[in-house]
């Protein structure tokens, strides 16, 4: 499906695939054919993305798994920020 859109104001028109190949459609001065994005290509681009990342990173090992938790449990998280608002607390007051 395609739509011809004119700014400012859209307008839409569908069209068929079947029209748009066998040249029948003649779109006017000031229009322009646009085609309909497919809904599923950005979970496609998405999926791509994603897998570039994870093969540039490696796998992480018990140890790193371990320490990332500690920094990111809520309870490591609630812990620091008492640490440092009572460190600030104890160096401005």
């Amino acid at each position: 499906m395609a739509e011809i859109v004119k700014a400012p104001i859209a307008t839409k028109l569908t069209l068929t695939k079947e029209a748009i190949d066998a040249g029948n459609v003649i779109v006017p001065e000031g229009y322009e054919l646009k085609k309909k994005p497919d809904p599923n290509q950005a979970i496609r681009d998405e999926i791509a993305r994603l897998e570039e990342q994870l093969a540039q990173m490696s796998e992480p090992d018990e140890k790193e798994l371990i320490e990332y938790g500690k920094t990111t449990h809520p309870y490591f998280e609630i812990k620091n920020r008492l640490d440092n608002l009572k460190s600030y607390g104890n160096n401005s007051i």
